[in-house]
């Protein structure tokens, strides 16, 4: 897989995300090196608790605004119903308004469900160029890759003699400038232990050197016998084939925990059940695919979420949804305060609905007064034509019809 190098992403946002994320990698790779502990799974698994944790507000926020949508659907699907069908500038503005107005009065935002989603999808990215890309963040694990990269390159022709390797591994010489050392970073990253052995083949005189970091390298890339730069697809007899079925099987555990808060009999229920039963199925193709280290993040967040979501779960069956509308209500009070807006209220909204009704049937009005005025002068007109000839539709008649228009301008001038 030609995307994946662990040069640091340069990225609009998700870049400077995964240098912070890539931070807290670091730092917990720096905490455990003081205890003798240099190991990027056990890295990963303390690294998914934490940025779970920290995404777990926009979980809330969302269940949140899932719980209240629920009481909302059927006065929503009312409106919908009522101008079912109806097209027209007047209806559309109409039923606008008075979606607008129900939303208000449940003090929710229609992007409500969006945005907690908009939010985390840059922090997963984000996460996934620091799992995917570990030396570009960590510098104890970059060093030992340093310890090799080095040497290498100043073997003689030795970009010509790593062509094939980094062809296999999918960084071909046409594609990365190996005269960089992160460059030469990422194919080493990605190398197996048969690349390794090739690798000291082909440059012997950094046999000893290779020999000794490899020894460091399997020890941090390594869980057991899983090693984490490698996917489950290079070898279907290796455990690390457990990696994809334990991730569809935390993330089909996940989503059954998750439909337990989901709303029912709504569309957005349904759309959610839909993708928790297809989100176990991408989870055991992706972690098929790519490296074990993707996988262990996988697994490990599933089976955090698990748990958050059990808890987060009983904490929203304590809370009384009419005092989430009211809290609600209060935070889009004060953000219309600070915009000098009058608060939300009940009268405001129906004042909302009314003005609404009354400029759709003024528009309504407008349209059929236009109507009618233009049939009448196309029935006068029609009439005086078919009395001003003896065969109305002939060649004559029409002749006679534009002559008597052109002499009326003329005396109209006159």
């Amino acid at each position: 897989m030609s995307f994946i190098f662990m040069t640091q992403s340069s990225t609009p946002i998700i870049g400077q995300l995964a240098t912070l994320l890539g931070w807290i990698m670091n730092a917990i790779f720096n905490f455990f090196d003081n205890f003798g502990i240099q190991n990027i799974a056990l890295c990963i698994v303390v690294f998914t608790i934490i940025t779970v944790l920290l995404m777990l507000p926009m979980t809330i926020s969302q269940q949140k605004f899932m719980k209240v949508n629920t009481l909302m659907q059927p006065e929503m699907r009312a409106i919908q119903e009522k101008y079912k069908g109806k097209t027209d500038n007047a209806s559309v503005a109409k039923q606008n308004a008075e979606l607008q107005a129900l939303y208000e009065k449940y003090g929710a935002s229609p992007t409500g469900s969006c945005l907690p989603l908009l939010i985390q999808m840059p922090i997963l990215f984000a996460l996934y160029q620091v799992i995917l890309n570990v030396p570009a963040y960590v510098d104890g694990i970059k060093e030992v890759f340093l310890n090799i990269a080095n040497p290498l390159m100043q073997q003689t022709d030795y970009i010509a003699k790593i062509a094939d390797l980094a062809t296999e591994r999918g960084l071909s010489i046409e594609s990365y400038d190996y005269t960089q050392v992160n460059r030469v970073i990422d194919l080493l990253y990605k190398f197996s232990s048969s690349n390794w052995e090739t690798l000291k083949e082909i440059f012997p005189d950094i046999s000893s050197i290779i020999s000794e970091n490899v020894v460091a390298i399997n020890r941090m890339n390594s869980l057991g016998p899983i090693y984490l730069a490698e996917s489950p697809s290079q070898n279907l007899l290796s455990a690390a084939i457990l990696i994809p079925i334990l991730a569809g099987l935390f993330q089909w555990l996940g989503a059954r925990q998750s439909m337990k808060s989901s709303p029912a009999n709504n569309e957005m229920g349904d759309s959610m059940k839909m993708m928790n039963n297809l989100m176990p199925l991408i989870s055991v193709f992706f972690c098929f695919s790519l490296p074990a280290a993707v996988g262990i993040y996988w697994i490990a967040s599933s089976g955090i979420r698990l748990v958050t979501q059990y808890y987060v779960n009983k904490y929203m069956d304590t809370l009384d949804v009419n005092d989430m509308i009211k809290a609600n209500i209060e935070k889009k009070n004060r953000q219309r305060e600070k915009r000098g807006l009058p608060p939300i209220n009940e009268l405001a909204m129906m004042q909302q609905v009314e003005r609404a009704q009354k400029l759709s049937e003024k528009a309504q009005q407008e349209s059929t007064f236009n109507r009618e005025k233009r049939d009448e002068a196309q029935a006068k007109s029609t009439e005086y034509y078919n009395s001003r000839s003896e065969n109305p539709g002939s060649i004559s008649a029409r002749a006679r019809m534009v002559k008597d228009y052109e002499e009326r301008n003329m005396k109209k001038k006159k």
